[in-house]
């Protein structure tokens, strides 16, 4: 069985409030059915009634979970994300909520991806944009969208853009942390920088601050963080966009004992390698699929920067014995970061799979009317859809 995390995004599903209340309609049915003649016609105004106001309320509740496209599951605990990963060889796809998604568009463009796929969703007033590397250099060049490695998936709930009052948390501030940025590899890291100032970017963490030279954060539309690392190229003194990865994405976790046991022996992830700073009291995981990645490299950038679909968690000592919920998963509020996603060979099995690992489900392959996609829920309860790769779904 082959998994691959391919994206991190934001998606809309349907509300299960309007399974339960077909459930209660048939339940109605088989009562007036089974209960004696003679007695029916007493609650027949009684069940018309009823009848007519569970409709009504399952109207009012459609409508009212397709206020924001991706929360179809809001009643139970809500949804909608950026940022995601795939299931399968080491897709990683993030899925992230956008205010406006022409500006986030055209920022992610600067930074060299293209719009793969869109998926527009007018009568639930959301749609969705699939963004990636898909350049001659690009390592999923031409690769259908559920193969690739290094996605971003934007989702974009109607009239946002004109909401003075409409914000979302980039995961980075208290007491709303959680996910923390997404990475981009580049090919000349002073030269990218220079030239994403130049277009009038703004940088959480600029390359000549601080003390750590060998990275930056340049900020998107929403705040969202983004990381800028440099790859292992020589001798390359201007920049190409070409040329760029999509390198990983970053999450906090409570318990890293945990965080491993379900990334390596559910997901079926492999650690790359471990960035230890005692000194400033955490440790640094990087996750993927695929093959294994050097512990250093020759001229001494981060030895995984030339890859795509690498899930970065980040352990902050002392969390592991904190009570309760530590970090913010991003779906309720506020909202930003929605779920990243795996890709799997047979779907089917994977879920299977997942059932005898004892996972925690957010939603089933059989709940609802979307039997193409599952979602799993991460000890942090940090969303994972499932979904299978198209060479074989054909989607």
């Amino acid at each position: 069985m082959t998994y691959r995390k391919t994206s991190i995004g934001i998606e809309h599903f349907e509300n299960f409030t309007t399974l339960s209340t077909c459930s209660s309609l048939q339940q109605d049915e088989q009562y007036i059915a089974e209960y004696p003649h003679s007695q029916v016609g007493r609650y027949e105004w009684f069940f018309f009634v009823r009848t007519l106001l569970i409709l009504i309320s399952s109207i009012l509740q459609v409508v009212r979970h397709h206020v924001d496209g991706h929360e179809f599951l809001q009643a139970q605990s809500h949804d909608v994300g950026f940022l995601t990963c795939d299931f399968g060889i080491g897709t990683d796809l993030l899925r992230i909520r956008v205010k406006d998604p022409k500006k986030s568009i055209a920022f992610y463009e600067l930074l060299g991806m293209k719009v793969i796929h869109s998926i527009k969703q007018p009568e639930a007033k959301f749609d969705l944009y699939f963004l990636g590397y898909d350049g001659p250099k690009a390592l999923s060049h031409n690769v259908p969208r559920s193969e690739r490695e290094g996605l971003i998936e934007l989702t974009h709930n109607y009239g946002t853009e004109d909401d003075p009052n409409y914000k979302i948390t980039n995961g980075n501030t208290d007491p709303y942390k959680g996910f923390g940025h997404t990475c981009i590899s580049v090919d000349n890291i002073q030269a990218a920088c220079k030239r994403l100032e130049d277009a009038g970017v703004k940088f959480q963490k600029k390359l000549t601050d601080g003390r750590m030279k060998t990275i930056a954060f340049a900020l998107d539309p929403d705040g969202y963080w983004c990381e800028i690392i440099g790859q292992h190229t020589e001798h390359v003194t201007e920049t190409n966009p070409d040329s760029y990865r999509m390198n990983h994405t970053m999450l906090r976790v409570k318990d890293i004992e945990k965080s491993l046991s379900f990334y390596q022996d559910v997901m079926g992830m492999k650690l790359l390698r471990t960035n230890e700073n005692k000194d400033a009291g955490f440790t640094l995981y990087f996750l993927a699929y695929g093959p294994p990645s050097p512990e250093s490299s020759d001229n001494g950038t981060n030895p995984g920067a030339d890859r795509e679909g690498i899930l970065e968690l980040t352990w902050n000592y002392g969390t592991e014995k904190e009570e309760g919920k530590v970090y913010h998963n991003g779906n309720g509020e506020p909202q930003g970061f929605g779920h990243i996603c795996v890709s799997v060979d047979d779907i089917n099995a994977a879920c299977e799979r997942f059932e005898k690992k004892g996972v925690q489900w957010k939603k089933r392959l059989t709940d609802g009317r979307m039997k193409h996609i599952a979602f799993v829920l991460d000890p942090d309860q940090y969303w994972v859809e499932i979904v299978e790769q198209e060479k074989k779904s054909k989607m």
